[in-house]
């Protein structure tokens, strides 16, 4: 279209029905030109000008949602008068319960989730515990490495340590 310097309009329709447009300039000023043109005469029958009047609807009811979310977002709030504003602060508010209601069940699971792990990791540490009184160990702590030393069991009293048996 700029190296010919010619309008170009695509009008395509999805399986679904769903319409997409595209347009080198206005595409209702490309689609006008057409239909005054000898070409476009026959061509703008009923269905066609249907499919014309479907299009512009769609194109309204996207540049109005297009304006809501715009309002939703807290921008271009000045043309808006009074009701309007009521309206839109009363569907802010809902938003904003329905989105602390979802936060607050999120972290109501990682608090469980929390609790649920601290409880593992204390009965692991209880068995782990058992395990070192069983067998009269202690942990060292050798090169940043924990060591369990299994000691032989004190036959009489001493004020020696007894010698480690078994590394892990």
């Amino acid at each position: 279209s700029v190296l010919c310097n010619a309008e170009v309009a695509l009008i395509v329709f999805s399986n679904t029905g769903k319409l997409h447009q595209w347009s080198s300039s206005s595409m209702k000023k490309v689609l006008e030109r057409y239909q005054k043109s000898e070409q476009g005469l026959g061509l703008m029958d009923y269905p066609h000008q249907q499919l014309l009047f479907e299009m512009r609807r769609i194109t309204k009811e996207n540049e109005s949602l297009q304006a809501r979310l715009r309002h939703m977002r807290g921008e271009d709030i000045n043309s808006l008068k009074l009701p309007e504003l009521f309206n839109l602060e009363e569907q802010l508010e809902l938003a904003g319960t329905q989105v602390r209601r979802r936060k607050d069940h999120v972290l109501d699971n990682e608090k469980i989730k929390g609790k649920n792990k601290e409880r593992r990791l204390q009965q692991e540490n209880m068995i782990l515990q058992e395990m070192v009184d069983q067998h009269h160990g202690h942990m060292e702590e050798d090169n940043g490495e924990i060591n369990f030393v299994l000691c032989q069991p004190l036959k009489r009293l001493s004020t020696a340590f007894p010698a480690p048996l078994l590394r892990l």
